[in-house]
């Protein structure tokens, strides 16, 4: 029995070897040259630095939610602590905020609920999709079908 490491590659007939050269054209030279070192060459790779910066950016924003969720926890279980009712502590809470806060938290609910609007027209669009799908199917079409509509 002859495994696959054991016989000659087969190439598709429009095979060309490309030479080291112009692969870079081919990559989009994501690598840039940025100098040598003691014989090693120092090379920026665009691709790694855009995966590096979404990572940072994604990386941030999970933390600063966590802290955002954190906070709003330990405010409510503080103000609950104290005898205040949820309302208390929301007004409590606004009130010790200053503008740029109050305008982010404006901010950020509104995007919240942006997003929410969003995802509910979503689930409701596919519902009636899938209701769609399974009241209305697709009606058949054959060659009698076909050639009628062609010839009117």
């Amino acid at each position: 029995m002859d495994h696959l490491y054991q016989t000659t590659m087969l190439l598709p007939a429009s095979y060309a070897v490309i030479s080291e050269e112009e692969m870079t054209y081919l990559d989009g030279g994501k690598e840039i040259l940025l100098g040598s070192v003691f014989g090693y060459d120092i090379t920026f790779n665009t691709d790694q630095f855009v995966i590096f910066c979404q990572s940072a950016l994604v990386n941030a924003l999970l933390l600063g939610g966590s802290y955002s969720l954190s906070y709003i926890k330990n405010t409510i279980v503080s103000g609950a602590n104290n005898g205040l009712s949820p309302a208390g502590t929301f007004y409590h809470t606004w009130d010790k905020l200053n503008g740029w806060s109050k305008l982010a938290l404006f901010g950020i609910g509104t995007l919240a609920g942006y997003y929410a609007y969003g995802q509910v027209v979503s689930i409701i669009r596919t519902v009636k999709n899938i209701y769609n799908d399974l009241v209305n199917p697709m009606p058949v079409f054959n060659n009698g079908q076909a050639s009628d509509t062609a010839a009117a």
